[in-house]
This record gives C-alpha cells, sequence and structure tokens, in this order.
C-alpha cells in the first residue's frame, strides 16, 4: 500500500507543478482555468492518499494552498517534491 500511496503522491505533485508552471510561465484566462481545473481534480486523489501518510497530508495542505492562490488571484508556488520512502 505504500508504494501506491507514494505513487499517487508523486503524480498528484508532478501534475500539480506542471498547471502551476503553465500559469506562472504565462498567466492568461486560459491557463488560469487549467490550473484551477487541474487543481480541483487533484484533490479527491490527495485526499485518499492523505488517509494512509502523514506526507501525503502536507501535500494535500500544500495543494489546496495552491489552489486558493490560483482562486484569489496570488502568485503560485511549485509544490515541494516528495522525498522518496
Amino acid at each position: 500500500m505504500k508504494n501506491l500511496t507514494q505513487e499517487i503522491i508523486n503524480e498528484v505533485v508532478i501534475t500539480a507543478n506542471e498547471a502551476i508552471t503553465f500559469l506562472n510561465k504565462r498567466a492568461t484566462t486560459g491557463f488560469l482555468i487549467y490550473a484551477e481545473d487541474t487543481l480541483t481534480n487533484l484533490v479527491p486523489f490527495a485526499q485518499m492518499a492523505a488517509k494512509h501518510s502523514d506526507e501525503a497530508k502536507n501535500v494535500l495542505d500544500n495543494l489546496n494552498k495552491a489552489l486558493d492562490c490560483v482562486q484569489t488571484g496570488k502568485d503560485v508556488e511549485l509544490l515541494p517534491e516528495v522525498k522518496a520512502a
């Protein structure tokens, strides 16, 4: 189970950071919508992983902070990389 949880966490971080990078490089309305949609879609996966890992809880917190920044028009920082177990 730890391997699967770790893989889910890694994929959530990679996908979120890709969306954030697109938004930060070119802050158009399209990329804003893309980033918000992507981050919103990742939340359930992070929530499932957070039930099994404290590290995933940190990822979920960071994901929610990034989503809040996107929704309120603040600067969005990349999510920290997750260390391998």
